[in-house]
């Protein structure tokens, strides 16, 4: 995984402000590309094919991670094709589309609202 963005944010949590570390990582996937299901007519298969055997064009995972106090929440994507001189746009615009920072914070919430729960029955 290659660190794209790292950057902090905060969150209301019980009328209390949590810092959260918010780290988005993009991977190159290499895997055969379905086109399938894709609704393109053979033309644009065979020029989409030949941008991603030139490297315009590559395949990416991308994983947003959330991590506060120890915990870390996350959201993932993958086959997500991206131009590669639009890269930074291309990363920005899918993970805001995908909502994947917010998903990730509300996994991380989750995790330590449970991480209470089970505490409480020790403490």
């Amino acid at each position: 995984m290659t660190k794209y963005k790292t950057f902090l944010t905060e969150s209301q949590v019980n009328d209390k402000t949590l810092t959260i570390l918010i780290e988005i990582e993009v991977e190159e996937e290499l895997q055969e590309v379905n086109l399938i299901d894709h609704d393109l007519s053979l033309k644009e298969k065979k020029d989409f094919l030949k941008r991603l055997d030139s490297g315009e064009v590559f395949s990416a995972f991308i994983v947003v991670r959330a991590k506060a106090l120890e915990v870390e929440g996350n959201d993932s994507l993958g086959s997500c094709y991206i131009e590669t001189k639009n890269f930074s746009h291309e990363i920005d615009t899918i993970v805001s589309d995908h909502s994947m920072i917010e998903n990730a914070i509300e996994d991380l919430l989750k995790k330590m609202k449970r991480l209470t729960e089970k505490l409480k029955e020790y403490f």
